[in-house]
């Protein structure tokens, strides 16, 4: 089963565009192969863009792409810190050690910013809510992904 090929404003982890990515120069769009990046709960990812983001919360295409892009990048990590193909991860395997490492890499080796770092565990946090309603077996796991805190930053003050 590839996720999102019944409709192309559907982000896809198969490398399906997102409708109006094309020619954008970002590397988030590269086209990847139909089986590298398909978990296990398919049908709860694939819910969670076509029933939660997209029928549910309206999301603009651009909080698709993004949350597209976040849970991408956390799957392709988790792969290879467990040594596993993206297709046979389960959730127990993003456990909430995983996440906060994946969180450490995106600062630390990729140089997002502490604000940048914090915008992608929306998308985690938000797949996992999502998920805590449907794999009730997951419950522990899903507590203490939900747990983690944002990294804090300074902010700059404004004067007037």
């Amino acid at each position: 089963m590839t996720f999102g090929t019944d409709s192309p404003s559907i982000p896809s982890l198969t490398g399906i565009e997102v409708a109006g990515s094309r020619g954008t120069g970002s590397h988030c769009c590269r086209p990847t192969s139909a089986t590298s990046i398909l978990p296990v709960h398919t049908p709860t990812l694939q819910a969670f863009f076509t029933d939660r983001l997209i029928r549910q919360r309206q999301a603009s295409p651009h909080t698709l792409a993004a949350y597209r892009d976040t849970l991408r990048l956390l799957l392709v990590f988790a792969s290879a810190r467990r040594g596993v193909e993206p297709s046979k991860l389960d959730i127990d395997d993003l456990d909430a050690p995983l996440v906060g490492a994946f969180l450490d890499y995106l600062e630390n080796q990729r140089e997002n910013s502490a604000r940048t770092r914090n915008a992608r565990p929306a998308a985690v946090r938000s797949l996992f809510r999502y998920s805590a309603l449907r794999h009730l077996e997951h419950a522990a796991v899903i507590e203490r992904v939900l747990a983690i805190p944002p990294k804090r930053f300074d902010r700059r003050l404004v004067t007037s």
